[in-house]
């Protein structure tokens, strides 16, 4: 994606990509600074994300910074800088390239609710099918939908 991208956009690229509905707060966390909506009184050191870019918070390559959504449920992902493209702003839309299991559903409450459900699900389907076929917010929870991910990004206006 490209650099010059605001963390605000940023925030909606990711809801898209965890098949969230950006209904909660976020904010990223880089060395102890936290990035977010400053029209919420909701922390007091908060940094206007519209204001920063992708560059100017992960300037090098493996650098890591924290994202967090949902400050009920506080969903909590490190994000990591792969690999940094030269001319990054010559694709036409974002993809994601990869990922490991489909994202729990939003305001299912945070981890704990999460595992309660899928417990919950296990219960009703019983382990021993080993595909653990099951849907979770229309998916199965053990696989990600990179098609519908990217379908989603693709009509993502940023």
């Amino acid at each position: 994606m490209p650099a010059d991208l605001n963390l605000e956009k940023f925030h909606l690229i990711l809801q898209v990509a965890l098949g969230w509905q950006n209904a909660q707060l976020f904010k990223f966390i880089v060395n102890k600074r936290h990035y977010g909506l400053v029209d919420f009184e909701y922390e007091d050191n908060m940094i206007n994300a519209k204001n920063l870019t992708i560059r100017n918070i992960m300037p090098v390559e493996k650098q890591k910074i924290v994202y967090i959504y949902d400050f009920v449920d506080s969903w909590e992902h490190e994000i990591v800088l792969e690999k940094i493209i030269p001319n990054a702003s010559n694709y036409k839309h974002i993809l994601c390239m990869d990922g490991e299991r489909a994202c729990p559903p939003e305001n299912c409450g945070g981890v704990s609710g999460y595992l309660e459900i899928l417990a919950t699900l296990r219960a009703l389907v019983g382990e021993q099918d080993k595909e653990f076929i099951m849907l979770v917010n229309g998916q199965n929870p053990e696989v990600i939908d990179l098609a519908r991910i990217n379908r989603r990004l693709k009509r993502l206006k940023i």
